[in-house]
């Protein structure tokens, strides 16, 4: 009796007795040898064969309840069209918003239009943390269909406004979203406190026409802040590192959502643990009020457009032949398959913003300096 190669790894498949689902963890949950090994030839089956087949299907479903919080469980879902596990993909994607894999979460419900699904999630949600990790995942996808649910969300008087403010921040961070974000205010002004906001975060893309739409939609700032003041007129104040911490923590500002001081921050532009031991005062203004004088090396921008016209902004945190892994400034990593990419372009200004110096008076600014001072290893 003839067996064909997919009549032969079903049997082999069945074998395996069927693991206990494990409990899901912060992180990732640690899979059991036999799980791996039946994960790693179902990935070898044509998803077809899943469909026709009640064993094989069966024999998925055991995997994926043994693998649930683990990028596997989402690769496998994903790959054999699994909806019904839509609420733990969610689930996986609030825990690791951070990971390549929670992306391409978003981006096959959204492909699959799972948009509600997403949308009632960020409505219910209790915890800020959990939402704010689905906002962030929304804006880096940079699709129009993430847009359209959070314009709901902006625009929706039940939603509190600390969550519109996180997304409004969210929103900032891309060229698609920043675009969208004045749209909104033109369609449908926002209030006055948001609108504000919304004028303060587009101030600092590195886009400059998408500033200077802003500039025409939204509220100036009305003031300079500590634009123009020099190292020696900021030490005529009483400046404290304490305050300074304040300062680099402020969600506006925003120094805290790219650079990593110890355990804290999102790992975007250099690390400031030791950064008082490495710059100088004067070298440590400079790169506050001109960041694009002096890029650090593998720390520069690029702009990569898709072959479904999407436009993704961030640094390229590593490379394959196969693969650009890409890390956007809300600490969110994208694998982009390299066929995927019709260009590729490195920016000529950093991705620190311009003009931080506009959004702090010249007692906050001499408060930031003094704490990056001070960001040095034990004496």
């Amino acid at each position: 009796m003839k067996f064909s190669w997919c009549s032969l790894l079903a049997l082999y498949l069945h074998t395996w007795a069927i693991s206990p689902a494990l409990p899901e963890e912060s992180a990732f949950t640690e899979l059991e040898p036999q799980v791996i090994t039946r994960s790693e030839a179902l990935k070898r089956l044509d998803p077809a064969r899943i469909e026709g087949s009640e064993t094989l299907r069966k024999i998925l479903n055991s995997v994926l309840d043994a693998s649930r919080g683990n990028p596997v469980f989402c690769e496998l879902s994903m790959r054999f069209q699994c909806l019904d596990r839509a609420e733990e993909l969610m689930d996986f994607a609030v825990a690791h918003p951070d990971h390549h894999t929670s992306t391409d979460v978003i981006r096959f419900l959204l492909r699959n239009n799972l948009a509600d699904s997403i949308a009632n999630r960020l409505r219910s949600s209790g915890p800020s943390t959990e939402a704010d990790g689905l906002v962030r995942i929304l804006s880096s996808s940079g699709t129009k269909e993430a847009f359209h649910i959070l314009k709901n969300l902006i625009t929706n008087i039940e939603v509190p406004p600390d969550r519109k403010k996180m997304i409004i921040r969210s929103m900032a961070t891309t060229r698609a979203g920043s675009s969208s974000l004045i749209d909104i205010h033109t369609s449908n002004p926002l209030s006055p406190e948001l609108a504000l906001l919304a004028s303060r975060v587009l101030s600092l893309t590195p886009w400059e026409s998408v500033r200077s739409r802003a500039g025409e939609s939204f509220p100036a700032l009305g003031n300079t802040g500590a634009e123009g003041f020099t190292l020696a007129e900021l030490r005529l104040l009483n400046a404290d590192p304490d305050r300074g911490k304040s300062v680099f923590t402020d969600p506006v500002i925003g120094c805290i959502r790219c650079h990593v001081i110890g355990n804290s921050g999102v790992a975007f532009g250099p690390a400031l643990t030791l950064i008082g031991e490495k710059l100088s005062p004067e070298a440590l203004l400079e790169s506050i009020l001109s960041p694009s004088s002096g890029i650090a090396f593998g720390f520069e921008a690029y702009e990569i457009e898709l072959d479904t016209t999407e436009v993704l902004y961030g640094i390229i945190a590593s490379e394959t032949k196969d693969f650009v892994m890409l890390r956007d400034s809300l600490g969110a990593n994208q694998k982009i398959d390299s066929a995927s990419i019709v260009s590729r372009q490195k920016s000529a200004v950093s991705a620190m913003p311009q003009g931080l110096a506009k959004l702090m008076s010249p007692q906050q600014l001499a408060d930031l300096l003094a704490f990056l001072e001070s960001l040095r290893g034990p004496e």
